[in-house]
């Protein structure tokens, strides 16, 4: 189990820089520039993952289509979705697709596809209306949550997480209530991240570690509750956890110090730059490491290393 863990790999593709919501709290800050990817750098980011897949020999990789919102670019979403189950059938490679997305460029033919082809789908509810709204803006709520239930009808692979803000805190319950009044079995509860959007307004959303790890275990104790009452609500983070102590499971191969950018896990931006990860775009040079027309430098992938291990 452990060998396998370590013979697979992300890849993030950013598609496009642009998106459709303005969330107070977005790590990505909406980049000024609207840059979608091309068809030609997408080939050369398949290029350049099958490339990198061969020469560490993995037996399975994941594709994750994140950043802003992928589904503002979905001809080159289709396109390397196809072109990727074909190059990995030729190698012999296992591949996943997810996207994440706040579904509000969701449309009925890109269900159809996402069923077709297997793709997992994570998105993002905050909580009630009022406090989903709040953060994401007005009528977002009602689409998310008409989407996820069309999900749940034709069973796809659904992961949702409510980022945790300052006024949050005190609505524990009311926010889990939510989700299982959808129907949904889990919960990613996310600590919210001083970058972006949310770096600028810490002082209004923000909190200590202290009372975010106070929201967390208030929420998992009450996914307890509701499971011994027989009904099912699980916190994703504490199941990895549960897992690790108890049965040295790696239920997830992205939790392990001090980072695992390069190592297990890449992104291309939609201008065909290669990224540590999704949330190194944007946070300075030393994550920046490469592109799709000369590859991982080097220096700059020592460079990374060097500034983790300090």
């Amino acid at each position: 189990m452990y060998n396998d863990i370590f013979k697979q790999k992300i890849y993030a593709i950013i598609v496009t820089n642009d998106c459709n919501l303005r969330c107070r709290y977005c790590y990505s800050g909406n980049s000024i520039r609207k840059e979608k990817m091309s068809k030609i750098t997408a080939q050369k980011v398949i290029t350049h993952i099958i490339k990198d897949a061969q020469f560490l020999k993995l037996n399975k990789i994941h594709i994750i289509f994140e950043g802003n919102e992928p589904l503002l670019n979905q001809n080159i979403l289709i396109f390397l979705v196809k072109s990727l189950e074909n190059e990995c059938l030729k190698y012999k490679l296992v591949v996943e697709f997810s996207i994440f997305s706040n579904l509000q460029a969701m449309t009925l033919s890109i269900l159809k596809f996402i069923v077709e082809h297997e793709i997992s789908i994570h998105s993002s509810l905050d909580g009630p209306e009022w406090l989903h709204d709040s953060l994401r803006g007005k009528g977002s709520f009602q689409k998310v949550t008409s989407w996820i239930n069309l999900f749940k009808k034709v069973n796809i692979n659904l992961s949702v997480s409510a980022v945790v803000v300052k006024q949050s805190l005190n609505y524990v319950q009311d926010i889990l209530k939510v989700y299982k009044g959808l129907g949904l079995k889990s919960i990613n509860i996310r600590a919210l991240h001083s970058l972006g959007f949310a770096k600028k307004s810490w002082k209004e959303l923000g909190y200590s570690s202290k009372e975010f790890i106070d929201f967390w275990k208030k929420a998992v104790k009450y996914c307890l509750h509701l499971s011994l009452n027989g009904k099912s609500l699980y916190e994703n983070k504490a199941i990895f956890i549960y897992n690790k102590i108890v049965n040295n499971q790696e239920k997830t191969f992205l939790f392990s110090p001090p980072c695992n950018g390069v190592s297990r896990q890449l992104c291309y931006g939609p201008e065909g730059n290669i990224y540590t990860c999704d949330e190194g775009r944007g946070r300075g040079p030393v994550f920046k490491i490469g592109n799709v027309e000369k590859g991982i430098i080097n220096q700059k992938q020592s460079a990374f290393y060097k500034l983790i291990k300090n």
